[in-house]
């Protein structure tokens, strides 16, 4: 004999369902991020780098200076402002 209402046991069932179906997600994400970053680190130890270390690489090389005098900070290449006097960034 069940003891509860049929819509309990829905809203029960698809909770339950629900934290399953959450729980494998987060499993396959953490799987997926692990499988990454071994590939990336056989990578990098057999030399064989991906093209996003030489991306980030040419956007670390791309960082620009502020031409304001008295300023000369050192801003990410894709500032539009210098992040410490506001001046507008020429290019």
């Amino acid at each position: 004999m069940i003891l509860a209402e049929g819509i309990v046991l829905v809203w029960f069932g698809g909770v339950l369902l629900l934290g399953f179906v959450a729980f494998f997600v987060a499993l396959l994400a953490a799987v997926v991020h692990m499988a990454r970053r071994v590939l990336r680190t056989a990578g990098r130890i057999f030399g064989l780098a991906l093209p996003t270390a030489a991306r980030e690489a040419g956007a670390r090389a791309a960082d620009r200076r502020c031409a304001r005098p008295g300023c000369g900070y050192l801003n990410a290449g894709h500032a539009r402002f210098c992040a410490r006097c506001g001046q507008p960034l020429s290019g």
